[in-house]
Parts: structure tokens; sequence; C-alpha cells
């Protein structure tokens, strides 16, 4: 685990000491880094397997092909075994040394066999070619900068941004995605010009040009359907598999548990399937309704788990601009994931965390709706929909608007979802609280002159093709958030606020053959009879209590209601003026206004988090590009 940097087509040892610099949280232990005239390569280690000769870059016997690796090789045993056998001479026990040999032996199509979580620059020196690879489903990332013939790589957005070529500016597209959904889908980063490598993609530089090839995409498949039985009995082996080799490791690891099914169902195959002892962590915030640590504690004992639990009140202000500053975006809502990270780290160098389980197996309360109107989307056609359900849906958004009260933009939303029955992407979108379909939206949130540039742009258009199939519309939901939501939003979470703690995460459920298992298993086992993760309840009933497995679905996140009320209201007065608001031009003061001065109510909630977001934007832009990402400004009074 680690932060990996480097150039194509220059090389600038002052730029790659910079990058790992700033990246030094990702990879406090050593660097390492391998440059010539036109390329570099770069690494910054977090040491977790191979503590004392795992230092990278990772060579083949003729230093020809240079790798360095972000992530782990669960497999590496064996495939190092059979690179033996064909003549390969290894020098380290580091998992990372496999790449370049597995090049070497099979050119570019080595990934299909690597089985871990990763992103990796593989040099080729034989023919000046450098390789960016993103594993299957995202879970570390990779950005870039490609300009006039020449590239930058990193780990981590800010680290781009030091290339002196970069000329800072903001993606607008990306921003109206941000805006709708809370975080930006696609290969698109909020920075203009830097992108992300996709998850299942690999770029490659050569003859100072680029190429993006995919390698991998999830899909759903359709099987002979098999007993229920014979599915709970197959899960149970992958998963029993994926956690095993997950807890490979040379230091101290442990598990995230917030008391709720996915993880308690890891400590559980540790525990009682594995015969293995395991410490376990978990964070509670004092919010009523929200704080998970009786369940967690309940579990820990249960699995004979050596526990360790704080219970705190978290102050917004003083983690906000830290938390931005690590995810290189206005994310706001991340700052638990942050503390969890931190309080675990005093213990251990390595976390199992249970991420990934609410989407492969139907967990979310949204996804029950998406189940039950299922049989209306088929038998609803387009041309009817638009007619029933366009008109008043518009209809609906004016009046509200014109009565000027915010409060009735939960229902308002509520009956324009019922209206777009019928239209899959649409619902979807509804149900995720995107508003860019409401065209009188666009003038609410931005300024008159930024938001006629923006109606060139929609959110809609980064997950068209996940409502194209024929396939159940619950298994279209869950395979269009598999694709965006759990890359762009809580992989993007788990690796930067793990990482900011120099902390490695790893996501068993997120093992190849249990999403491809997720993939081809039937809507009606993922939900039944109005029960989430039917499957995997059904399966998880042979390791947990009855108790856990029936309680209600808690976010690890928090009340925005009480969260406005106890410190987002006092920030926003502070950082959201009318003069800086006017001054920048991108937003609408008045609605800003509007919800600050709005009585606190539970219909507000997505605006609490919208004008959340908008603090976190004006961090983020101080932070980024006013002043030098080097130095952030870390105490919210430099905001005000």
């Amino acid at each position: 685990m680690c932060g990996i940097a480097g150039t194509a087509g220059f090389s600038n040892t002052s730029l790659i000491t910079d990058m790992l610099k700033i990246m030094k949280h990702r990879g406090p232990d050593e660097t390492g880094s391998f440059s010539t005239t036109h390329f570099s390569i770069a690494q910054a280690r977090l040491s977790i397997i191979d503590l004392s000769t795992g230092t990278q870059p990772m060579y083949d016997e003729r230093k020809k092909i240079i790798a360095v690796c972000n992530g782990e090789i669960y497999n590496y045993i064996a495939l190092r075994e059979s690179l033996i056998k064909q003549g390969h001479v290894f020098t380290t026990n580091s998992d990372c040394e496999v790449i370049p040999h597995l090049y070497e032996q099979y050119g570019i199509d080595f990934i299909h066999m690597l089985d871990g979580m990763f992103s990796i620059a593989l040099l080729d020196l034989y023919s000046n070619k450098l390789f960016l690879i993103r594993d299957m489903f995202g879970i570390k990332p990779l950005y870039y900068y490609f300009s006039h013939g020449k590239l930058t790589f990193a780990s981590e957005t800010k680290a781009v941004l030091l290339d002196s070529r970069y000329r800072k500016g903001i993606n607008n597209r990306a921003l109206q995605c941000f805006l709708n959904f809370r975080f930006v889908l696609g290969e698109d980063t909020l920075f203009k010009g830097i992108k992300k490598i996709l998850p299942g993609h690999y770029l490659v530089y050569t003859k100072n040009d680029i190429v993006t090839v995919p390698y991998y995409t999830p899909a759903l498949k359709k099987e002979k359907r098999k007993r229920e039985e014979e599915y709970i009995e197959e899960l149970h082996e992958l998963l029993k598999d994926a956690v095993s080799k997950r807890m490979m490791s040379d230091v101290p690891f442990g598990l995230f548990l917030s008391g709720g099914v996915d993880s308690s169902a890891l400590l559980a195959y540790v525990t009682k399937v594995l015969g293995k002892s395991i410490d376990s962590f978990t964070l509670g915030f004092n919010e009523p309704g929200r704080d998970e640590i009786t369940d967690a504690k309940i579990i820990a004992q249960y699995c004979n788990s050596r526990h360790f639990y704080v219970n705190q009140n978290v102050d917004i202000a003083k983690n906000l601009p830290k938390t931005i500053w690590h995810a290189d975006t206005p994310k706001v809502n991340i700052i638990q994931n942050y503390l969890v990270s931190k309080f675990a780290r005093r213990n251990i160098k390595m976390a199992l965390s249970g991420m990934g389980g609410d989407e492969l197996f139907g967990g979310y309360n949204n996804y029950k709706y998406a189940s039950k109107i299922q049989p209306f989307h088929a038998v609803i056609p387009q041309w009817a929909q638009t007619i029933a359900g366009e008109i008043p849906r518009r209809l609906i958004f004016i009046i509200e608007n014109a009565i000027g009260n915010l409060k009735y933009d939960f229902p308002r939303r509520a009956l324009q979802l019922l209206l777009s029955i019928g239209n899959s992407e649409l619902f979807y979108c509804i149900l995720r609280n995107v508003w860019d379909h409401d065209s009188g939206m666009y003038r609410m949130i931005y300024s008159d002159a930024y938001a006629q540039q923006q109606k060139q742009y929609s959110a809609h258009t980064y997950i068209k093709d996940c409502f194209s199939t024929h396939a159940s519309y619950l298994n279209q939901v869950m395979l269009c958030e598999i694709k965006n939501k759990m890359v762009n939003d809580q992989l993007l979470v788990e690796d930067k606020m793990s990482m900011a703690n120099s902390l490695e995460s790893r996501v068993p459920l997120l093992d190849k053959k249990i999403v491809e298992f997720s993939l081809r298993l039937p809507a009606d086992l993922k939900i039944k009879n109005n029960t989430t993760k039917y499957l995997f309840k059904k399966l998880l009933q042979r390791v947990l209590p009855e108790k856990i497995l029936m309680k209600k679905k808690q976010g690890f996140g928090f009340d925005a209601k009480l969260q406005f009320e106890k410190d987002i209201r006092a920030i926003a007065v502070q950082i959201l003026t009318e003069e800086k608001i006017k001054k920048q031009g991108i937003f609408n003061y008045q609605y800003l206004h509007a919800i600050i001065n709005t009585p606190p109510s539970k219909n507000l909630e997505w605006h609490y988090y919208y004008l959340w977001n908008i603090i976190g934007f004006q961090i983020w832009y101080k932070q980024f590009f006013i002043d030098d990402p080097r130095t952030p400004e870390l105490d919210i009074q430099g905001y005000y």
C-alpha cells in the first residue's frame, strides 16, 4: 500500500520529490524511484508485506521492466511459484515483484491473472511504453494529466497539481455532476484537465500519445436458476476464501466493526469460520438513532474479538478542512470515516472493511422502492409516461417554487418520483436526489450567468448506459450503483480517509468472485418479502444472532438536521457571505441565504447536505486554487 507517481515524455526529479512529499501520509515508511531522460516512476511506501526487502520500484532480471504498485496482490504466492518454474529469478518476498515478471512472460494480458486491489505504473524500456493500470472495481485510485505529449500521474490529484505545466481550472461538467450526485462520476475530476483511470481500464503512453483500454467491465449475467441452498453454499465458500486471503499481512491488523450486517459478517467469518482472532474497532458520535456501539459490543463479544471503541462528539469545524484536503474534493460527510481510521491506527496498520455488501446484495432502503416498482417499469410505454408524467412533474415544480417554502421540496420530490414510474433512468435519478431534470433548478443553484453555461451539462449522461438492458429493474439499479456510486463515493472515501492516517483498508466483499456472484444472483434473492439482503442474511444465520440480522439499516453518517443546528448553520454564516458568493460568481446567494434562514426541519435534509457541500466547495477552492496545496489551511477560521 502506498502512493505512486511519475511522468512520461519528460523527467523532473524535483517534481517527483514534491509529489511524494505531498502524499507522505500514503507512504510514510520509505520512498523509491526510477528515472530516465523521458520517464520517471516513484513510490511512497506503507509497508505491509515483506517489511525488510519490499522496497519499490520492482524490476525484472535485466532491469528493463520496472513497476510500482499501490495495493496488494493476494494470489502472488501462486503466481511467483509458477514464474520461478519458468526460469524467473526473484530478489524479494514482495507481492508486487510478480508484476514485472508477469509482464515479461505474458505481456499486458497479465492483468487478467491478478487477484487484488491495485493501481500500477509499469515501464517497458524495451518498447518505451508506460502502462497505468487500475483494478477491476476501482478500489485503488489513479489520476493523470496529459498535455502536449507529456503525462503526469499520481495516486492523488493534489500531487498532479504540482506539475508546473498545469493551469488550474474548474471542470464545469464535473461540478454539475457533483452538485447532483454529491460525487463526480466517470473519468472526470473537478480539476479541469485532470482525469481518473477508470476501473477495469489501463492507459498506454507511447510516442508522446496516450490511449485508454478497457480490460474488464462488470455486467449482469443470466444462468440457469439454482436452488436457494445451492446459492447459499456457494456464497459461503466464496466469502470464506475472500476473507482468508485478505488476512495476509506482516503487520498488526484488525477490522472496522460498525455493528451492521456486513462488518459483523466479516468478523464472524474470521473468528467462527476460519478460527482466527482479530481486534475490532468502533466509532460512535452521540447521535440519537445512529449510534451502533451497543450492537458492535454485542457482536464483538459473540465473536470473542478484542474490541476497542470510542464515543465522541464530532467537531465538524475542526475536521472539515483536513478531510477535504485529503479527499481532494469537497466531499463533506466523511469525517466519521477519517476518525475511525485515526482511532484504529493507534493499534493496527491494516484493517478489513465491510464496504460493498449493500451494493452487491441489496442493502439500501432505496432498493426496496426499485424492487416494488419493477412490474410498472416493464408495462408503461415511454410515450404514456411522457404524457402522464412529464407535464405534471414540471407543473408540481412550478407550483412548489411559487409557494416559496423550502419544506415542501421533500413532498414535491416524492410526487415527482411517483410520476416518473415507467422512466427507469429518471426514477433512479430522483431516488438519488438528482435535480437537473427540473430546468428551474439551474437558476436556483447557480448565479444567472453561470446557470446559462451549466445548462449544457446533465448529470444523467453519466449513468444512461446502466438502464439499457432487459434485466430486472432492481439489478439495473444495483449495477449502476456498483459502477458509479460505489467507485466514486464509497471507495473514494474508503481509500482517502484510511490513507490519510497511513492505514491500509481491505474490502473482502469486493472480491471478484463475490461481485460476479452477485451479478448473476436473481433479484428476488436480494430483496424478498421486503427484506433487504435476503440471501446474504440467510447465509449469515449460520454465524450471527438474529438480532443483528433483523436490525434496521443505519448508515455510517451524520444526522443532517442535527448537524445543521449544531455546526453547519454557524459555519455557513461565516463562510458563505453575500460578498464572497457574488464575487465568485458561481452560486446563487439568495438560495443559500434561504436555506440558512428557514426554520430547521427534517424535510430539509437535502438542503442541509447541499449547504454543507457548498461550504466544502469554498474550503476546497481556497486550498487548491488560491493557496499552495502543499501548505493547506487547516483552521476553519482561515476560511471565514
